[in-house]
């Protein structure tokens, strides 16, 4: 199988050019780019960073970016396993003669194999069952969490659904996305994002008191694990007294009396690969070239990912600084969002997903 990282090689030492001198200049970690001719994909958090670096990559060295990456999806594909039952050869006609004979003389041999296997395992079936309803039971779709003051941690996976019945009324949350980041959206139609181990409060019912804490513990591609907090009135009350609902590793950018639209212009000092994503609308990614302005309006939040967080400059409406959101080198998820204080003003807030 053809290895692209090898490809890659070849064509940078025809130009006499070491990784180090393209680390400099793209601002792309040495790691990555050792990772590429080495093909070892599994080093990036994600295929749209992989396909970010490799179009940087190709346009320092003077290949066409489209043409690598087409050559990459073609050897994804290839690397799929083959279904087995392609991989056995049908019988001919010589082995179907040979494969009765041995039908004839086995299948009775399976048939006394059989009636033993059935008595010997019957005095455990009555365990084997219970085993599977517990199984069963683990991997249902539905949690329900019941009693006010209760906390309970939750294996999750997307489309997972759970019912909290508090005193206030009933909740339902279900789990809306895991990978790259956690968010779990209400039957409110709320998308709740989750940082790891940052407990989120959340005034579900809009009486100034929170009912509900959610704490990401840890997650994966697949599955994240969650623990729900369902608040006690007397529980809601105290934790609203004594400790601000926002989280204290945000930093605050500015404050409002009303929400007013995020708008943000995003400044390229490098070749940078962008994704963000305005309130709930869909996706935006591009590989954006050295000095470009990228303007972003949002009602109440923005999430931006950058491949390379030491290449670009944000600047806000109302703010007059620069922000710079990370390292060069260095892969970042920035989320901007409104959220109101315990004073009732409002806190454009800028935290980190990594």
């Amino acid at each position: 199988m053809d290895s692209l990282g090898e490809y890659l090689k070849e064509e940078r030492l025809k130009l006499k050019v070491n990784l180090h001198q393209i680390a400099k200049e793209t601002n792309i970690s040495l790691k990555y780019l050792e990772a590429i001719e080495n093909d070892e994909y599994s080093a990036f958090p994600g295929e749209a960073y992989l396909k970010g670096f490799l179009r940087t990559y190709c346009r320092y060295i003077g290949l066409d970016p489209d043409e690598v990456i087409n050559k990459y999806d073609r050897i994804k594909i290839a690397e799929t396993p083959t279904p087995i039952e392609k991989l056995i050869p049908k019988p001919t006609s010589n082995l179907k003669s040979i494969i009765i004979i041995m039908i004839l003389i086995i299948v009775p041999l399976i048939i006394a194999g059989m009636i033993l296997i059935v008595h010997k395992s019957y005095s455990g079936q009555i365990s084997d069952n219970k085993k599977k309803i517990e199984k069963k039971t683990v991997e249902k779709k539905v949690f329900e969490i019941l009693e006010p003051g209760s906390k309970v941690t939750f294996d999750l996976k997307v489309n997972n659904t759970i019912i909290m019945k508090s005193e206030n009324g009933n909740v339902i949350y279900k789990i809306k996305q895991i990978n790259p980041y956690v968010i779990i959206t209400d039957n409110q139609a709320n998308d709740h994002i989750l940082f790891q181990d940052k407990l989120k409060d959340i005034d579900f019912d809009n009486n100034n008191i929170n009912d509900v804490g959610l704490l990401l513990n840890n997650w994966d591609n697949e599955t994240a694990n969650i623990t729900f907090s369902l608040y006690s009135l007397e529980t809601a009350l105290a934790a609203n007294t004594l400790q601000p609902i926002n989280a204290v590793d945000n930093e605050v950018l500015l404050k409002k009396d009303i929400i007013e639209d995020i708008k943000l212009n995003i400044k390229t000092i490098s070749g940078t690969y962008i994704k963000y994503k305005t309130d709930d609308h869909d996706e935006v990614e591009t590989f954006y070239n050295p000095n470009t302005d990228l303007k972003i309006e949002a009602k109440n939040r923005l999430i931006v990912w950058l491949s390379n967080a030491g290449s670009a400059t944000f600047n806000l409406k109302d703010i007059a600084k620069e922000y710079i959101p990370g390292n060069p080198g260095e892969i970042a998820v920035k989320v901007l969002e409104w959220k109101k204080n315990n004073s009732g003003e409002y806190e454009l807030q800028i935290g980190s997903l990594n």
